[in-house]
Formats: C-alpha cells, structure tokens, sequence
C-alpha cells in the first residue's frame, strides 16, 4: 500500500501572497464604488478596479505556487511591514501639507529604515534624486497640479 504525503507549504509565497489578494481586494472593493464606467467612457474606478482584480490574479498564483516548494518562513519580519506600511501613511498624510518634494525624499529615508544594514548615505541620496526624479516627471513633464513645496505653517 503506498502512503500520501501531503505538501508542504511554502510560508513565505502564501502569507506574501494573501497580503497582496488583501491589497488588491480592497482596490477592486473602493474602485467599484467610485463607478466604472465601460470601456468606452471609463469612470473614476475603471482604471483601479482592473488594476486590483489583475493584482488579485498575480496573488492567486502566488498562493498556488506555495503548495510546489517546501521553503519554511522562519520568523515574520516585522520591522520592514511596519516601517513600510509607516512610510505609505506618511505619504498620505504628507503629500498635501508639505508638498511633493520635501514628502517623497522623508517618505523614502523612512522606508529606508527597513533595511538593517545602515547605508544612509546612499538612501540620502537615494531619496534626493527620486524627489528631483518625482518632480520632474509629475509636476514639470506632466503637468499634474501638485505642488513641489508647500509651506505648512
């Protein structure tokens, strides 16, 4: 008589995976409420909401090829989902009060502090030339009505 063994799963593609189909569950769920529209005459979600549901797709993959490797998550890294997630809400948050610039090169150093290996120098200027990059491509190239510098006082 032959034994099945059952697969081991593969922590890190699943919960990696079901973070990304949480994500992406929400942009289809706010997406749909701001209006589709058809193809034709997009609405305010059309753009959001195929963006979520091809995000959905990806993480369902990703969750499936758990199931073929046996790589064991050993512990949850903490420090880079909260300093990450920290650095998105301070975009946010940011964005409007002090402008483009001075919130993309803050938002960057912070995300920088994720990595454990202190190369801040090189995140400086990391964060220098995404914040020029940023205002380049958005406010000078496209025109978006995004203010480079506010004064938040």
């Amino acid at each position: 008589m032959q034994s099945c063994t059952m697969p081991r799963l593969n922590q890190k593609d699943f919960f990696g995976g079901l973070a990304i189909l949480l994500i992406g569950g929400g942009f289809t769920y706010f997406a749909y409420r701001l209006g589709l529209g058809t193809t034709r005459r997009m609405g305010a979600g059309y753009f959001p909401f195929v963006f979520g549901v091809f995000t959905m797709v990806l993480a369902l993959a990703t969750m499936a090829g758990a199931f073929l490797s046996t790589e064991r998550l050993r512990r949850l890294p903490w420090r880079p989902m909260v300093v990450l997630c920290a650095s998105i809400f301070a975009f946010v948050l940011l964005l409007p009060r002090v402008g483009l610039v001075p919130t993309v090169f803050f938002t960057l150093l912070l995300a920088s502090m994720a990595d454990d290996r202190g190369r801040f120098i090189q995140f400086l200027a990391l964060a220098a030339g995404v914040s020029i990059g940023a205002w380049l491509i958005f406010v000078v190239g496209l025109g978006l009505p995004i203010r480079p510098f506010r004064n938040p006082f």
